[in-house]
């Protein structure tokens, strides 16, 4: 088997492979770690082992097909850290298209980023010309059982497209999902209320203040994911304040941009209310906010170069993903036909509508 090393974490090696006693197309093998295996360790197995192979096709398996760099790489590739909004649109619809396969079957991600979103846009003959060009290399050796094994350099895939790809080009992107490992299932006995869940500056209100969780947590996250592709800025990126935990102080950063309150109900489930919240329900530290309201629009239009028709359909779709309360969140299915997305494909084009 011919082996190079693609992508590497402290739970998973992913290289790719072939088989040369076979005349088959160039595949991948996602090597999980000890860590990643043991009890108590991450979940991707038992995740993975829910999905049938149709739905694989949009999220990493254990035998991946070649895939090329993440969504958040390419985006850094661009000046200032911000893609076109014909770029963002088909990544954001590939996006949702993994989300609608995993939340079918009672499977929440909880890890939604740009970094977990991997291009598919490689073919065997592509990627045999960039082996050819950049033979796998080797670091070091690692000893075991008295033996010596080399240890092969991470060796990312570069995508075929750039930022400056066009958007007839735009049409073809195509992402997987990636980053199973700490997934949930909805329909678990056991409540999800944890306040760890998560990337920090992604999670939903209702992860920090440890109430119950829900596969609405993916779409506050996709409203996150999304500002960030388009601005090249994280949305909720909270001060040090030293009257504050980080937790207190991204909750307050939510409530001024979007200019809501959370639900009593919402309130009433979490399990560390006492630390957030006084007994009529109102935020214990309110007052010390020092961030000032702005609405997302606002955010846009300082920092994207897009035109107002395409900064007023943007924001539009972003708050729609970042309501506080998570029951006035759309589901998957319902975002996925969200009216910013209709020409994801098409070229990426805003009307007026909005």
């Amino acid at each position: 088997m011919h082996t190079s090393e693609t992508t590497e974490d402290i739970y998973q090696l992913v290289v790719n492979a072939r088989d040369v006693e076979k005349e088959i197309e160039k595949n991948g093998a996602k090597n999980l770690s000890a860590d990643a295996t043991k009890v108590n360790g991450t979940h991707e197995l038992k995740i993975l082992s829910k999905l049938s192979e149709r739905e694989v096709d949009y999220c990493e398996p254990l035998y991946p097909r070649p895939f090329s760099i993440d969504a958040n790489a390419f985006r850094a590739s661009a000046p200032n850290g911000r893609l076109s909004v014909h770029l963002v649109k088909p990544i954001v619809a590939c996006t949702l298209q993994a989300l609608q396969r995993l939340h079918s079957r009672n499977i929440i991600h909880a890890d939604i980023k740009a970094s977990n979103f991997l291009f598919f846009d490689l073919g065997p003959p592509q990627i045999e010309r960039i082996i050819a060009r950049d033979p796998p290399s080797y670091s070091d050796v690692y000893v075991f059982n008295g033996n010596e094994y080399p240890t092969l350099e991470t060796q990312p895939l570069q995508s075929v497209l750039s930022w400056v790809a066009s958007a007839f080009d735009a049409e073809t992107i195509q992402v997987v999902l990636s980053g199973l490992g700490t997934a949930l299932c909805s329909d678990s006995d056991e409540p999800n209320l944890s306040g760890n869940i998560g990337t920090f500056a992604l999670r939903a209100p209702e992860v920090i203040i440890r109430a119950q969780c829900g596969k609405e947590i993916d779409i506050w996250a996709i409203g996150c994911m999304t500002y960030e592709l388009l601005t090249g800025q994280t949305l909720f990126r909270p001060l040090a304040i030293p009257s504050l935990t980080p937790n207190e102080s991204l909750l307050l950063l939510q409530l001024a941009v979007t200019g809501e309150t959370l639900s009593k109900d919402v309130i009433g489930q979490s399990c560390v209310r006492d630390k957030f919240f006084d007994r009529e329900g109102f935020l214990i530290h309110s007052k010390e906010n020092i961030y000032l309201p702005q609405s997302i629009k606002a955010r846009l239009t300082e920092l994207c170069k897009d035109t107002k028709i395409q900064i007023n359909a943007a924001a539009k779709f972003i708050n729609d993903c970042l309501r506080l309360n998570p029951h006035d969140r759309p589901t998957v299915d319902r975002l996925a036909l969200h009216p910013w997305l209709s020409t994801a494909f098409r070229g990426g084009v805003d009307n007026e509508d909005f």
